[in-house]
């Protein structure tokens, strides 16, 4: 089987990543017709009109669809499924996007009967914003995007399912279940849980309105939404269990060496955690042979569009752009990714504008 074996892919569930997937797909596979539906029946004229999906996906069609994935929240999932069973044939793949795999490949073990072909998937790619109206057809691109195809799965379906990802713009990374809840429950679960543990920690009022740029950026996640989070904390308990005792461990470290005031101990701990966040690769692997342009800017209406345009018209392309500090000088700061070769050339027209800025490799 090849990607172009897919002719038809429905997606159940059109929040903001299975929308983001029927854009994604029908920007760029054409040729393969994108059904889609939600639980929200009203939500159907808008993802037409949006271009989300080709058609609405009714009962009916459900056995045409080479490909099946399941965009639900995971309390969901066997709900779906014991709907969709009826209509499934023989030789459809069965995929998810869900947080956690290893319940959900149990379910799909348990529940799909034989001839369908089933791999669990997760896209590490998400946005801030939740529903329809935030799906972005480029929000796969470069980003990692797990699959765990069950014992039974055979290798060109795999091949298959891959292509299809690598042509949305994703990295396949392949991996078991128990590996991908490991590694989500140490880089995500955990990283969630102690942005709300350092919020519990704050006081009072005046703790939130003293708050800096530190805080503020370690505890953007804690803002998430609660119900989509507690459940998937409560699907990878043991996973999330395990790191937590370990980072219990690590913190009873800096305990210890505070108690005993051992500077030796403390300073060597955050320099090995210092060296650790040097040396993590970018989140996009495309920003991996990067510069990085640190500018100092007014916080006045049209500086950052200035800035964007000027580089725009002298043909360098920004990768990437965050805005990391404003501060209370009414200057702000920001970081612009580019191409390494193109950083001598940005850095001299940012300063020609006035513009204190810096290159920083990466």
């Amino acid at each position: 089987m090849t990607r172009q074996a897919f002719h038809t892919a429905g997606i159940v569930g059109l929040g903001v990543i299975g929308a983001s997937l029927g854009m994604a797909i029908k920007n760029s596979c054409p040729d393969i017709r994108v059904w889609g539906k939600d639980k929200d029946e009203s939500m159907r004229s808008q993802a037409l009109e949006m271009g989300v999906i080709d058609d609405w996906l009714d009962p009916e069609q459900l056995a045409d669809c080479d490909l099946l994935i399941l965009c639900t929240p995971l309390e969901f999932m066997q709900d779906v499924l014991e709907d969709l069973l009826p209509q499934l044939r023989p030789g459809t793949v069965i995929s998810d996007v869900g947080s956690v795999k290893g319940p959900v490949m149990k379910l799909f073990r348990d529940m799909l009967p034989g001839g369908i072909h089933y791999i669990g998937g997760h896209p590490l790619a998400g946005s801030e914003k939740g529903g329809l109206l935030a799906a972005d057809a480029f929000l796969f691109e470069n980003a990692a995007y797990v699959l765990t195809p069950s014992d039974s799965c055979p290798h060109e379906v795999l091949a298959s399912l891959s292509e299809l990802i690598k042509a949305i713009g994703a990295r396949v990374v392949i991996m078991s279940p128990r590996e991908h809840d490991d590694l989500v429950a140490r880089v995500s679960h955990v990283p969630h849980l102690i942005a709300s543990v350092l919020m519990h920690q704050l006081q009072d009022e005046g703790d939130l309105s003293m708050a800096g740029g530190g805080l503020r950026d370690m505890t953007r996640i804690a803002a998430s939404d609660v119900s989509l989070w507690t459940n998937i904390l409560l699907f990878n308990q043991p996973a999330v269990l395990e790191a937590l005792h370990n980072t219990q461990q690590h913190l009873e470290s800096f305990i210890r060496a505070l108690k005993q005031q051992d500077k030796e101990e403390l300073t060597f701990l955050l320099e090995q955690a210092g060296e650790r966040r040097r040396q993590m690769p970018r989140s996009r692997a495309c920003l991996d042979d990067a510069a990085d342009l640190v500018a100092i800017i007014p916080d006045r209406p049209g500086t950052l569009g200035l800035v964007t345009t000027i580089l725009g018209e002298a043909g360098i392309n920004i990768h990437d752009i965050q805005i990391m500090s404003v501060r209370d000088e009414d200057e702000g700061t920001i970081r612009i990714t580019v191409a390494p070769e193109q950083a001598p050339k940005a850095l001299l027209l940012l300063k020609s504008q006035g513009i204190t800025a810096w290159a920083r490799m990466i």
